[in-house]
């Protein structure tokens, strides 16, 4: 980042701190690209604000609605989560929700004893399922209109589920694309792999979105399909051509020194993608930013080798790593070039006395949220299979430096695993009672203040779907229920496709979540 560019940033931080109000879209635009950060659905705007007459601002879906609407389909296991994106050309975000389908096992598992956690069995890349993964709506004050219909796609295969859509202007005609990228256990050339197939709808300019093949690694030549293990992904402009690419990590043990490998979707600028090696890198999820100031998108990965051994972690084995990868522009990822060395966060450790590190973040975003200038990370900081979360919080310190600055509680460990016989003996599947996490780090200045805070986009089984990460100012955040919020004046929800707005707080189904201060709240104590 020149001097020009960080003056200019800086001025408008300073503009954006001394105001009351949210910023609008042009200060989020420039903001986003001063800092090269990129947030294609995982950002609710300021033009997704519909005041209703008894004073709330934000429009959102519940927990409710997506119970109700997953209901319509018997193909439907339950709601991954959410993206917010432009489909129908008013500047108005409307709503992608993702799906997880049924699988082939139908609830018969067995373990892998690789992993020492459990899957489904295995399914075949040409198993077919008319259904695709997600669906998508056009949202305003009175209601809900499914735009599935105009979503065309010339293929059988079936995605099992979409994992944290890209919703973007592949194509810059003005109206947002889809990327859905898929992860589960797969049979492929009579080989069982973590695979998925991933789909891209690009808009036609006839109010349609047309499913798209790519090309190149891991890519199916006859149908065009991309079959990683798209379990995180995301979007930025990776080779600085003026279009947004696609990011994906790929689950699969490999040799190489981060133990994996990263692929990038590069765009031609028109919505074709052609899939290219761009890191190594074990990794679950991960997220972009220019990390370092020096006008380039950087890349941070995480990944938790969840049960090996089964609490004990640590940044030394290849497949238990979070790093930052630094980019130069040219679609490739690795080690600072200032330094010569490969740069890691400080790890955060399970806050109720168990002893693990928490060595996975899952959802992650970036976000410059105390507004210095540079741009720091947060995410839902898990331990092994899930247990003993948080949402963790990195300050940066410019450099690409990161610590960690907050820890807010979500469901405690148990007391159990501070040994590794307790742990094997009791956490035996990534599904357990102290697994709670957000699925996406939703960006959202829910009460208006100039501060980005964060919205928990989580399915509705979990604890923490629909909660907010509130930002009081030096990265330090508070955990704020649904009730609250709406109580607050900040959010009113919607509980079906059809129907306007409520008038009463309702769409919750969690009882803990109607009342101030109930459950799910603070510290481990108030779990006893």
């Amino acid at each position: 980042m020149n001097m020009k560019t960080l003056i200019a940033t800086v001025s408008m931080i300073v503009a954006l701190t001394t105001s009351s109000n949210a910023m609008d879209e042009s200060q989020f635009n420039q903001m986003k690209k001063e800092g090269m950060i990129t947030t294609f659905g995982n950002y609710v705007s300021t033009n997704n604000k519909i005041d209703t007459p008894w004073g709330s601002h934000y429009y959102l879906p519940s927990d409710t609605f997506m119970k109700k609407t997953q209901s319509e389909y018997s193909e439907v296991f339950w709601t991954n989560g959410f993206a917010w994106g432009n489909f129908n050309g008013d500047n108005t975000p409307d709503l992608l929700m993702a799906w997880e389908l049924h699988t082939q096992c139908q609830g018969q598992m067995y373990e892998d004893k690789h992993t020492g956690t459990y899957f489904c069995l295995a399914e075949s890349l040409d198993d077919k399922r008319g259904m695709l993964p997600f669906s998508i709506f056009e949202v305003d004050a009175n209601g809900r209109e499914s735009l599935d219909h105009l979503l065309i796609n010339d293929v059988s295969i079936g995605a099992r589920n979409c994992m944290r859509p890209i919703v973007a202007d592949f194509n810059s005609d003005g109206i947002d694309d889809i990327y859905c990228g898929s992860a589960f256990g797969v049979k492929h050339n009579g080989k069982r792999t973590h695979g998925g197939a991933d789909f891209v709808f690009i808009s036609n300019g006839k109010g349609q979105w047309i499913r798209t093949k790519e090309k190149g690694d891991n890519v199916n030549k006859e149908h065009g399909i991309y079959m990683g293990f798209s379990h995180g992904i995301t979007a930025a402009d990776i080779d600085n051509d003026g279009d947004i690419d696609v990011i994906t990590p790929h689950i699969k043990w490999e040799s190489v020194r981060g133990g994996g490998k990263i692929y990038c979707h590069i765009n031609d600028g028109k919505g074709n993608f052609t899939v290219k090696w761009c890191a190594d890198q074990f990794a679950h999820a991960v997220t972009t930013g220019d990390y370092n100031g020096d006008g380039h998108v950087d890349l941070m990965a995480s990944h938790g080798w969840h049960q090996s051994p089964a609490y004990k972690h640590n940044n030394s084995k290849k497949h238990n790593q979070t790093v930052i990868l630094f980019g130069d522009s040219s679609g490739k990822f690795g080690k600072s070039k200032s330094t010569k060395k490969w740069l890691y966060p400080e790890p955060a450790y399970d806050i109720y006395g168990s002893g693990y590190m928490l060595t996975d973040v899952i959802g992650p975003v970036s976000w410059d949220f105390d507004n210095d200038g540079d741009v720091d990370i947060a995410g839902s900081s898990i331990g092994p299979l899930y247990v003993g979360g948080t949402h963790t919080v990195w300050a940066n310190d410019g450099k690409g430096n990161f610590t960690v600055a907050d820890q807010v509680p979500m469901i405690p460990s148990p007391d159990f695993v501070k040994t590794r016989k307790g742990f094997k003996k009791n956490i035996k599947m990534e599904s357990n009672q102290w697994n709670s996490f957000c699925t996406r780090s939703t960006l959202i200045d829910v009460n208006e203040d100039g501060l980005m805070d964060i919205l928990c986009d989580a399915s509705p089984q979990d604890k923490h779907g629909g909660w907010f990460f509130v930002n009081k100012g030096e990265l330090k955040f508070e955990k704020v229920s649904p009730y609250k919020a709406w109580e607050n004046g900040w959010v009113d929800y919607y509980t079906s496709i059809y129907g306007g707005q409520n008038k009463k707080f309702e769409g919750f189904s969690d009882p803990d979540m109607m009342a101030p201060g109930a459950g799910w709240y603070v510290y481990k104590s108030d779990f006893k």
